[in-house]
C-alpha cells in the first residue's frame, strides 16, 4: 500500500487467490498473513477468511506504547489472533545513538504482551541495532516474566487497571492533556479528512482518533486533514503541537489559526531537496501559544511539501487525582499479568527530547473479576527480568486483587497466579 493511487479492490481479490494458492502447495498448514505499511491495515483485506493473523507495522509515533495497545484493541475484535509484527521508532533508521538502552525494544515488548497480542511486538533492525548494541537481554527478560504459563488454558483477556496513591499528595499535581498517537496513514481514510474535536473542562469529544499524520498539499492534496480545536478554557492555557517528524520527499509546514487569524508559521524545508529521503528530525519540539479564557476556534494545517507527524497538548490544564502512572492488564483463569509505566516516559520524551519524569509516588493496583482465593503477587523489574518483591494477598467474593506498588522509576511488570490448594 505504500505507493500512490492505491486501490485495494484488485490487491484483495490478489491476497484471496494467493492465500488459496499457498494452502494448496503448502502441505504443513503453515498460518498465512500479509502486512501494510498504514498501521490501520485494510479491514477487508485482513479479515478474508484465507488469511490467518492480523499484523500490524509501525514506525515513529510519540509513545509506541500506547499506539500499539490502540491497534491491539481495535484488531482483537476482528476475530483473529493479531501480532505487531514490525515495530521502531524511525522508519528511517533505528537512531541507535538516541537510544542505546532499546526503549524502542522494551515497550513494544511488554505492551504487546500485557493487551493481548498473539506474540511480542517484534524489532526491525536487528542487524545494525539489536546486535551491534546486545539488546538481546530485553528479550529475555520477558521470556523469563512469562516462563511456565500456558495460554491456551488461560483464556486471557484485557482488564481495566485502577490506580490510585498509597498517600494521597497534599498539593494536586496538574498534568498535560493530550492527544498523540494517532492513526498513520497514506490512502484514503476517515482520518485524512478534515477534523473536528471538540474541548470541555478535560474532556475531548468529537471526530476522534485525529490522524497521528499531518499531510501537505503538494504530494498528497487530497489527504489534506487540519484539524480544528473548539475549547471552553477557565483559565488562560498554553495550547502545543508537537512536530515529531517530517517527510524528507520536500518537507512540511505548519500553521496555527486562532479565532480566524493566523497567529503561527512555520516551515520546515527538506535541506537537500529530496535527495536523501529520510526523514527529518531537525523540526523536532513544541510549537504553540497560550490561548486566552473562554471559547475560541484553533486551526491547525500543513500548509507544506508533504506529511509531519505529531500531536498536540494543553499544558497544565489536567488536575492529576490519580498517580501519574499508566497501566494495562490480562486477566486469565489462574494468572494476572500486568504492566505499569511512570506517564511521560516515551521514547519522544527520553531518547528525543532527553526529558525524564518524575518517579511515580507509591499507589495501589486494583484489578477485578479474579478467582477468589490467594493469590502469590510478583513485582518485577522488567530490564533486568528478575522478581524485586513477592506477596500474597487474599481475593475476597468481590474478585478484586489489591496490589500495593512501590516509587516507580521507570516502569514494573506484575505477575499473580492463583494458588492452588492441594
Amino acid at each position: 500500500d505504500v505507493i500512490r493511487d492505491f486501490d485495494p479492490a484488485p490487491i484483495q481479490a490478489w491476497h484471496q487467490r494467493m492465500a488459496e494458492e499457498l494452502k494448496r502447495l503448502d502441505p504443513y498448514h503453515h498460518l498465512v498473513t500479509t502486512s501494510f505499511g498504514d498501521s490501520n491495515g485494510v479491514k477487508d483485506i485482513d479479515l478474508l477468511p484465507e488469511l490467518d493473523i492480523v499484523n500490524t507495522h509501525h514506525y515513529g509515533s510519540a509513545d509506541l506504547a500506547q499506539t500499539i495497545a490502540f491497534q491491539q484493541s481495535r484488531k482483537a475484535s476482528w476475530g483473529k489472533p493479531h501480532m505487531v509484527e514490525e515495530i521502531g521508532a524511525d522508519a528511517g533508521g533505528p537512531r541507535g545513538d538516541a537510544d542505546p538502552e532499546g526503549l524502542q525494544i522494551h515497550d513494544p515488548l511488554w505492551i504487546s504482551l500485557v493487551t493481548g497480542g498473539s506474540g511480542t511486538a517484534m524489532p526491525w533492525s536487528w542487524d545494525n541495532y539489536t546486535e551491534p548494541l546486545n539488546l538481546y537481554p530485553l528479550f529475555g527478560a520477558i521470556s523469563r516474566f512469562t516462563q511456565g504459563i500456558q495460554f491456551p488454558e488461560e483464556g486471557f483477556r484485557q482488564t481495566d487497571v485502577e490506580l490510585s496513591y498509597q498517600v494521597k499528595p497534599k498539593t494536586a499535581r496538574r498534568g498535560d492533556l493530550e492527544l498523540f498517537g494517532g492513526p498513520e496513514s497514506w490512502s484514503a481514510s476517515e482520518f485524512n479528512r478534515p477534523r473536528t474535536v471538540r474541548l470541555e473542562g478535560t474532556k475531548f469529544s468529537g471526530q476522534l482518533p485525529i490522524a497521528g499524520v499531518f499531510h501537505g498539499v503538494r504530494n498528497h492534496p487530497e489527504l489534506k486533514n487540519p484539524v480544528r480545536f473548539l475549547v471552553q478554557l477557565k483559565q488562560p492555557t498554553r495550547f502545543e503541537v508537537q512536530v515529531q517528524e517530517v517527510s524528507g520527499y520536500g518537507g512540511a509546514g505548519l500553521t496555527i489559526d486562532l479565532d480566524g487569524q493566523r497567529v503561527l508559521t512555520r516551515k520546515f524545508p527538506d535541506p537537500d531537496e529530496e535527495k536523501n529521503p529520510a526523514s527529518l528530525t531537525q523540526f523536532n519540539g513544541s510549537y504553540g501559544l497560550t490561548i486566552p479564557a473562554g471559547s475560541h476556534s484553533i486551526i491547525v494545517q500543513n500548509p507544506g511539501n508533504d506529511w509531519w507527524k505529531g500531536g498536540f497538548r494543553l499544558v497544565g490544564l489536567l488536575p492529576q487525582v490519580s498517580p501519574p502512572v499508566d497501566g494495562w492488564a490480562l486477566a486469565g483463569n489462574r494468572t494476572v499479568l500486568a504492566w505499569v509505566r511512570v506517564q511521560g516516559r516515551t521514547w519522544r520524551a527520553i531518547c528525543e527530547n532527553k526529558k525524564t519524569p518524575a518517579p511515580a509516588a507509591a499507589s495501589i493496583l486494583r484489578l477485578k473479576g479474579l478467582h477468589n482465593g490467594n493469590w502469590t503477587v510478583e513485582l518485577w523489574d522488567t530490564w533486568a527480568g528478575k522478581v524485586v518483591r513477592s506477596t500474597r494477598v487474599r481475593v475476597g467474593m468481590d474478585g478484586r486483587l489489591r496490589v500495593e506498588l512501590p516509587v516507580i522509576e521507570r516502569d514494573l511488570g506484575v505477575r499473580a497466579r492463583l494458588e492452588v490448594n492441594p
